[in-house]
């Protein structure tokens, strides 16, 4: 079910250390700013929204913690729970997380859009509906992931215009262009793969446009 996958995702990115994220948010901002019809741009940008997220929901964490009333009892020892992970040595961290980051980001490019599309109110309302646990932590994290990926595929549509123009007027360097390619998964189309090699689950295929 596309829900359970997406809330592994999601504890994946609640995994990582948010320091060593935020110092590599601005490299992935100007990866994102550099437009390129490659899949590492594609990358770039699921992963800065993947970041912001996560930076976001920790930070809406604590602000609406303040107001939220304490259950019967009080919040007990360790007091309402927060997943954030730090790191003694964020540096030595950042190349194992950059592997980390790209591998999610080919994960979340597998899935439709279109279904990812239909649950993005449901997880808005959920995000919306503050409760101090690990399933609105998630929610948060699986709104950002899913707006980054229709963002994504939103400017890609919209910069390949420029970008094919500027090339065709003498504008790629070497007189070469990347191909322009944008990763869709198409609806329906792993069931369809599964019935033609009996496999029960296909390979995602990708939609080339922009040719």
């Amino acid at each position: 079910m596309i829900e359970d996958v997406l809330r592994k995702i999601a504890r994946q990115v609640m995994a990582l250390d948010e320091d060593t994220l935020t110092s590599l948010l601005p490299r992935y901002k100007r990866r994102m700013q550099d437009f390129t019809p490659t899949q590492e741009w594609e990358e770039a940008m699921i992963i800065y929204f993947m970041i912001n997220g996560l930076r976001i929901k920790n930070s809406q964490f604590r602000d609406k913690i303040k107001d939220h009333p304490a259950p019967p009892g009080g919040w007990g020892p360790s007091g309402p729970r927060l997943s954030v992970r730090r790191s003694s040595s964020p540096s030595r961290e950042t190349a194992l997380v950059e592997d980390v980051l790209r591998k999610i980001a080919r994960q979340i490019m597998a899935l439709n859009e279109e279904t990812l599309s239909a649950l993005l109110p449901r997880y808005k309302e959920r995000m919306q509906d503050f409760a101090p646990t690990q399933e609105w932590e998630e929610a948060m994290v699986i709104y950002f992931l899913i707006n980054g990926l229709r963002s994504k595929n939103s400017q890609f549509n919209d910069k390949i215009r420029d970008f094919l123009v500027t090339s065709e007027n003498g504008g790629e360097k070497n007189g070469s262009r990347p191909r322009p390619r944008l990763r869709l998964v198409k609806a329906g189309q792993k069931k369809a793969e599964a019935r033609e090699d009996g496999s029960g689950a296909g390979t995602p295929e990708t939609d080339d446009s922009g040719d």
